[in-house]
């Protein structure tokens, strides 16, 4: 490092959520419990909306900068600015006083690289110099290099490849947008007359014209929620997710979606159970945590048994708040667990009513959650049932009523 006679801040690793891995270097004292926590819980409360669009642009964009965030350390508080660089899961954050501090920064940490440089460039020499002592070693040496090059010329291909799978993957999305988009009102329409019929023209029509226009219409719902999910697909594999975060009351909105699902739950004569505790006000997306909820609950009651239960419990874990869902269904192999959260993933087994799914809500489920800062996990076991969960990060709404 630069030595003690500079200031210029502190460089941190937080991952994709935005907790702290690790302290790179830092030229003050953090709170023993930084590490494992989220950066968020460091700053002070009227500057939390500036640092949530900063760790939201980071991860989009892989690049961001914001000015004057005021930051709680464990000697005292400071404003600094930020910046950052992302790369896949990581961040790299760095917290200065001044521009001046941000390139001292940047030296230092280029000091860094530049020693362990040295001290590979030294290692290569001494290895060098083995080789030369020990001359079988030298065609295992050139086969190395070779296969280097081979490697490195594949690697290059592959970078062209990802590029153009990234064009590619562009397009489609694009294409399934526009498609969708045009879609949905044509399939409304025809909900909406065919919803129509069975209601209004049931004395007029025979029963085989009944159960012509009773398919059409499940047909046609079954479509309008496959182009609903492909759009919300679309629009998350572009990195437009679009949360419109706003304070919300957890427990009730948890509540509110059980009294729906118990509509639908009545009619297949399953049970909703709700056990829940009051919450503080969070911020979230209400609409899609809704959405969250309207998927878990519709795969738990697509394969329970008539006659059988559906346990909703909402709790506060630590700096979390946890929803879960608990069924008495067929329950789900280990080997498909793995995958059950990827796109267009189906259920080995069949609907306890013939219903039909897309295989993309729990994909968006996740994506929804994950972008929320929470998790998402399932536990099963065949023949007793599944468990779906999912948290929220209860800490911010926390932090700004500090």
């Amino acid at each position: 490092m630069s030595g003690a006679d500079t200031n210029w801040g502190a460089a941190i690793i937080c991952d994709a959520a935005g907790v702290v891995q690790r302290i790179l270097a830092s030229e003050w004292a953090f709170p023993d419990n930084t590490v494992g926590r989220l950066l968020t819980t460091l700053i002070h409360r009227n500057c939390l909306p500036q640092s949530l669009d900063f760790l939201a642009e980071l991860r989009r964009s892989g690049l961001a900068r914001q000015s004057r965030i005021t930051v709680s350390l464990a000697d005292k508080t400071r404003t600094l600015d930020f910046s950052g660089v992302s790369s896949g899961e990581t961040m790299m954050i760095m917290m200065t006083p001044t521009d001046k501090g941000r390139l001292e920064a940047l030296d230092d940490l280029l000091e860094i690289q530049n020693e362990t440089v040295n001290e590979s460039r030294m290692l290569l020499k001494e290895n060098s110099r083995l080789i030369r002592e020990r001359s079988m070693e030298v065609n295992l040496l050139e086969e190395l290099s070779r296969l280097n090059n081979e490697l490195t010329n594949a690697q290059r291909d592959l970078s062209k490849k990802n590029v153009e799978l990234e064009r590619l993957n562009k397009e489609k999305n694009q294409f399934l947008g526009i498609a969708a988009h045009d879609l949905r009102t044509p399939l409304n329409a025809i909900q909406l007359y065919s919803e129509f019929l069975l209601d209004e023209a049931q004395d007029t029509l025979s029963a085989e014209h009944l159960d012509f226009v009773a398919t059409i219409q499940d047909s046609s719902r079954f479509m309008l929620e496959l182009v609903n999910n492909l759009l919300e697909t679309a629009r998350i594999e572009a990195g437009v997710l679009g949360l419109n975060l706003t304070t919300v009351d957890l427990t009730e909105l948890v509540r509110s979606n059980v009294s729906l699902n118990r509509v639908l739950a009545k009619k297949k004569d399953i049970r909703i159970e709700l056990k829940r505790v009051d919450l503080p006000e969070i911020l979230l997306d209400a609409p899609k945590i809704q959405q969250v909820m309207n998927n878990l609950l519709g795969n738990a009651m697509k394969f329970s048994p008539p006659g059988t239960s559906i346990r909703v419990e909402l709790s506060g874990q630590g700096p979390q708040a946890v929803v879960t869902v608990q069924d008495e269904g067929p329950g789900i192999s280990k080997d498909a667990l793995g995958s059950l959260f990827e796109p267009f993933q189906k259920a080995e087994t069949r609907p306890t009513g013939g219903e039909t799914g897309t295989g993309l809500g729990l994909a968006i489920v996740r994506s929804i959650v994950k972008g929320h800062g929470g998790e998402v996990w399932v536990n099963s076991v065949v023949g007793e049932g599944s468990v779906f969960g999912f948290s929220l990060p209860l800490h911010v709404m926390d932090h700004l009523k500090a």
